[in-house]
């Protein structure tokens, strides 16, 4: 099995979300960046600007 993450939503839950208002929308992404910041360890943050900017490290390698 490969290693990665995966996530999945069934249809109740996006229909969720899509009743969300932009506000809403905003507010829960704003709590997720905060909640990463905190977990985040420093060279967990640098992979994930590495994909944020399309450059894909060679090697990943996360103690």
């Amino acid at each position: 099995m490969a290693k990665g993450f995966r996530y999945t939503l069934d249809r109740e839950q996006i229909k969720k979300y899509m009743k969300l208002t932009p506000e809403e929308k905003l507010t829960w992404l704003e709590e997720i960046f905060i909640f990463s910041e905190k977990v985040l360890t420093p060279q967990a943050k640098k992979v994930r600007e590495c994909f944020r900017k399309e450059r894909y490290p060679e090697k990943i390698r996360i103690l």
